[in-house]
């Protein structure tokens, strides 16, 4: 019966638990290197993610204040062409009064001609 159980003698056992131990201490040292690695992996995911949301939103408010501006000057444009328009129109107005006035004063005077009056 001895040489059944011959392995299972103290130094047998001690080694077994020996071993037991280092490959737990070499999974515990696997699993933080690994939890380490995934802590470090997120913290860098993290700040990766807000700089980019920060140059996201710089660029946004960048292109929030090119609108407007273009906005802007589109208005102003407007505005200036409105003026002009309404200008011009107020000349071109006045433009016809004059010649209104210069028609009206034309016949008038051809109808009241020295030679006219008596022609009738």
């Amino acid at each position: 019966m001895q040489v059944h159980f011959s392995s299972f003698t103290p130094e047998t056992m001690r080694g077994f638990g020996q071993d037991l131990a280092a490959d737990f201490h070499d999974r515990r040292e696997f699993v933080d290197k690994t939890r380490n690695q995934m802590f470090t992996m997120l913290a860098d995911s993290r700040r990766e993610h807000c700089e980019a949301e920060a140059q996201r939103r710089q660029r946004a408010a960048g292109e929030a204040d090119g609108r407007r501006l273009f906005m802007s000057e589109i208005r102003s444009g407007v505005h200036a062409r409105k003026s002009r328009f309404k200008l011009g129109r107020r000349e071109m107005a006045a433009d016809f009064r004059q010649m209104a006035s210069d028609r009206c004063a034309a016949s008038e005077a051809f109808r009241n001609r020295p030679g006219r009056a008596g022609a009738r």
